[in-house]
């Protein structure tokens, strides 16, 4: 028989489907086989790579390498896994959290840009991080990490810009392999498609992708690469179409057929092109990207110049500006020379002083001068306030002075403690300069109030108050203090305790005619000398250091004069005598000389002048002591009751040292000891007599010492031991409110003792404490105390600041929180409001005469760099350049 007959050609038709349909089976038989190990082969897959076919057939390059993570295998097969295809070196394996759960590619492509400096971003969600490591700002980065989610196209940003489609390209296109997908108008989507076969062999789909949100489908290269102009595809991602594909029941059909379109046959083309340039970095973006970073670099480094020479003439209260703008001019000003002399040493600014050209950029005009003042002003500012923030409780301290434009100026001290395992330390910060035109205490107040709201500082953590002793501010009715007390009870006002040791002096010497005139005679000396330049030139030649003058607002001048006067007091009248001899003076200054030399060469003057010099340098130590920062009231406290107790003391014996030392002195210069003392005016007619004048003895006359000694002496000293008794109440006050939390109080109180003064506190300090555990801290806290104190220490001579270091140090606030509270609203209650007059010192050498313009922005923050250069060393450059930038960011994105 022919095989070409009918039948013939019929059995042989036969016989090739039943090859075929065997051939099937056994392709099936091998599928269902490598799908059966799908999630086997994850957990048996180490160093030498995964099964590169899953349960549906899949496949993943054979030679991929891979490093094993933390991963939970033995979760149900129902688990959601996301393979994420980065390149044909890596995989990786995301669940549907996005979160990675197990491998990791070996190495990566890192795509992160550095930038920084003025280089502005395109839009606000691909702004630079000021927290980069090393300074470097990675803005591609933070895009890709925050706002594109790998495994959803349909998040993706759109238009998607250069840095989106980098970060897209070197992570690949991701498949989102679920058993069960939703479904849509009846139909759902099958993983089956994400491989297709051609002559039995399978082959993965990395274009097509799968969106949860939508429920749809993508094509990665459309997507990214697709053209405005071509034909829109509904796989393709765009503005107007972030849906996909959704017609499930042709899915078969649109995926062969988006397949074969020339669209998609370019964007692959595109899409294999771009990621073998960006291996090999052939890139225009590449080339484009690597001139930017070095324009970046190079514009970090000239910002950082700028901002050195900046802070330096800030820290060192140095006028910026010249009265040219120009930086190749002679008076060009302190900043633009300090950029001169610091281009001849550093590269990066020579090179853009080389490039500056009239209209080109430059940093270096009074405008970004003065916001990169602000910035770092701001910066230290926040600074501060955060760690105020952090201690809770402050007290606020308020100064005013007129600057030199006739403007009220408010100094805002803030005074807290800060507690940390090394140290507790008391902190005084400067905070800003407020201008005011109010005098009043309920203006003033108004002002402070507005001022802590501003600064995000809750008045009723406000524990304390220091002022000066002037009405507007300590005024019991009308002054700031009862203002503000009204609105926090709990803010104790404390009067500075320099300033009433003042009013103890200037009170005590203005009842007292023989102790202002011996002052004023020791004035009167300075004054003759230092009116003349010739007769100071006379006395230097003289002298082994200068007179010094009294100041009416500093009580230590008085000191520092009689001090200069008492230890080189016949040099003085050396010089007096050579001026009375000499032919070159005139007769004025021959006449003054004499006259003061009339004075100072008697004994009363020599003995009042050494009465003085014990007196002003015993007030003195005690004024300095006050003054420091540091202080607590319990320091204050001791410092003033040694002072008292010194001069009852010398009441009683002091005279007799001072007329001894005196009679040494005058018989070692030729003074008559009886010269210089006031005759008792005689009285005309005899004198009558008292019927309490029993005996001549009785009515005998006093003798000059006697007379001086009573009038002079024992007056002054009672003035002075009333003042300091009656002027430091309120400071006594507050130190006995909180002593038996420390030292004699803590080691010899009891059981009643505490629960009385606790009771008062509580009372006082209404909120802050817990009454009963407060008791029952303080019969455990005495014994913990002294178990905890160095070898050697009592806890008899413990201090507030060291029992608030020990439970620190040892983690005892969480057993003694009541007692750690309590002593640290004692250390923040303020001594003195020393710190806001040293800020007047700078605020003179700031805003000068020759500076009086400067607007109050610009005053405050060079006030705050100035004053609080220890936080200013600790600006990061980085972080004010990064500012700076997005500050000036003006790109908007055009698509």
């Amino acid at each position: 028989m022919s095989d070409k007959t009918p039948g013939a050609y019929k059995h042989l038709c036969g016989n090739d489907k039943r090859k075929k349909k065997l051939k099937e089976d056994e392709d099936s038989a091998k599928l269902a086989e490598k799908s059966a190990k799908f999630f086997k082969n994850f957990k048996n897959a180490g160093d030498t790579g995964l099964e590169a076919v899953d349960e549906r057939g899949i496949r993943t390059d054979d030679n991929s390498q891979f490093q094993r993570q933390k991963l939970d295998l033995n979760q149900p097969s129902t688990s959601t896994f996301v393979p994420i295809y980065n390149t044909s070196d890596g995989y990786e394996i995301r669940a549907e959290n996005h979160e990675v759960v197990n491998f990791t590619q070996h190495s990566e492509v890192s795509t992160q840009l550095e930038s920084g400096g003025p280089t502005i971003p395109e839009n606000d969600s691909n702004q630079v991080n000021p927290k980069a490591e090393d300074g470097n700002f990675h803005a591609d980065a933070q895009t890709a990490d925050q706002d594109i989610i790998l495994d959803d196209p349909a998040l993706w940003p759109t238009p998607i810009n250069s840095a989106s489609r980098r970060y897209l390209v070197t992570k690949g296109p991701v498949a989102v392999i679920n058993d069960l997908y939703p479904k849509r108008d009846g139909e759902s989507f099958d993983a089956r498609y994400f491989q297709m076969s051609h002559n039995g062999i399978y082959h993965r789909r990395e274009w097509l992708l799968y969106s949860r949100s939508q429920n749809s489908l993508f094509c990665f290269p459309c997507s990214i690469f697709g053209t405005q102009t071509m034909h829109r595809s509904p796989f393709q991602l765009s503005a107007s179409n972030k849906t996909g594909y959704t017609d499930f029941h042709h899915k078969g059909r649109s995926i062969l057929s988006h397949e074969g379109t020339q669209q998609h046959f370019s964007s692959t083309a595109s899409w294999k092109s771009f990621q073998k340039n960006m291996k090999s970095s052939t890139l225009i973006d590449a080339m484009t990207e690597k001139q930017l970073k070095s324009e970046i670099s190079f514009w970090k480094q000239v910002l950082k110049g700028i901002l050195s020479a900046i802070i330096f003439l800030a820290k060192n209260n140095l006028a910026l500006r010249g009265s040219s703008t120009n930086v190749l001019d002679h008076n060009c000003g302190n900043f633009l020379s300090l950029i001169k002399l610091l281009g001849n040493y550093y590269p990066p600014l020579t090179m853009h002083l080389e490039r500056l050209k009239k209209n080109s950029t430059s940093y270096l005009s009074p405008k970004i001068q003065n916001e990169f003042i602000t910035q770092c002003g701001n910066w230290v500012r926040e600074t501060i306030l955060e760690e105020i923030r952090n201690a809770k409780y402050f007290s606020i301290i308020i100064d005013s002075t007129p600057d030199s434009s006739r403007q009220e100026q408010i100094t805002e001290v803030i005074r807290i403690v800060k507690c940390s395992k090394k140290e507790c330390v008391v902190k005084e910060y400067f905070i800003d300069f407020i201008a005011s035109e109010e005098k009043t205490g309920n203006g003033l107040s108004t002002v402070v109030v507005q001022k802590l709201e501003k600064d995000k500082l809750d008045i009723k953590n406000c524990r304390g108050q220091g002022y000066d002793n002037g009405a507007n501010m300590a005024g019991a009715y009308k002054g700031v203090q009862s203002w503000i007390s009204k609105i926090s009870p709990k803010a104790q006002f404390i009067p500075c305790a320099a300033h009433s040791l003042n009013l103890v002096g200037v009170n005590a010497v203005e009842r007292v005619l023989q102790a202002k005139l011996s002052l004023g005679q020791i004035q009167t000396i300075f004054i003759f000398f230092h009116a003349s330049t010739q007769r100071w030139k006379l006395l230097n030649t003289k002298l082994n250091c200068n007179l010094k003058g009294h100041s009416t607002t500093r009580w230590s001048s008085r000191a520092e004069s009689v001090q200069a006067l008492s230890t080189q007091y016949w040099n003085v009248v050396e010089a007096l005598v050579e001026i009375t001899t000499s032919d070159t003076f005139n007769s004025d200054s021959v006449a003054g000389a004499d006259s003061i030399l009339n004075i100072m060469l008697t004994f009363r003057f020599l003995l009042s002048l050494k009465i003085w010099h014990q007196i002003l340098h015993h007030i003195n130590i005690c004024n300095l002591t006050l003054q420091k920062g540091t202080n607590n009231l319990d320091l204050a406290s001791k410092k003033l009751e040694a002072l008292l107790s010194w001069l009852k003391e010398f009441r009683l014996s002091g005279f007799e040292e001072c007329l001894s030392d005196s009679c040494t002195l005058a018989k070692q210069y030729d003074i008559d000891t009886t010269t210089g003392f006031m005759d008792k005016r005689k009285t005309r007619g005899i004198k009558r007599k008292r019927l309490e004048e029993l005996s001549e003895d009785a009515a005998k006359e006093l003798t000059n010492f006697e007379r001086f000694k009573l009038e002079f002496f024992n007056e002054l000293m009672d003035n002075l031991i009333s003042e300091i008794g009656s002027r430091f109440g309120q400071l006594r006050s507050c130190n006995q409110d909180f002593g038996f939390l420390w030292g004699v109080g803590l080691a010899a109180g009891s059981n009643d003792s505490f629960k009385q003064r606790i009771n008062d506190l509580c009372e006082k300090y209404e909120g802050d404490f817990d009454q009963i555990k407060f008791i029952n801290e303080m019969n455990y806290v005495k014994h913990q105390i002294s178990s905890l104190l160095p070898n050697g220490r009592d806890i008899y001579d413990t201090c507030p600041v060291e029992v608030l270091e020990i439970i620190y140090e040892h983690d005892l606030q969480s057993c003694f929180p009541n007692v750690a509270c309590a002593l640290q609203i004692f250390l923040t209650l303020p001594v003195t409001v020393s710190h806001g007059e040293r800020s007047f010192s700078k605020l003179k050498i700031i805003k000068n005469y020759l500076r009086s313009s400067m607007g109050q922005e610009r005053l405050s923050s060079l006030s705050i760099l100035s004053i609080e250069h220890t936080i200013t060393d600790t600006i990061s450059f980085d972080e004010m350049i990064w500012v700076f930038a997005n500050a000036k960011c003006r790109r908007v994105p055009l698509e």
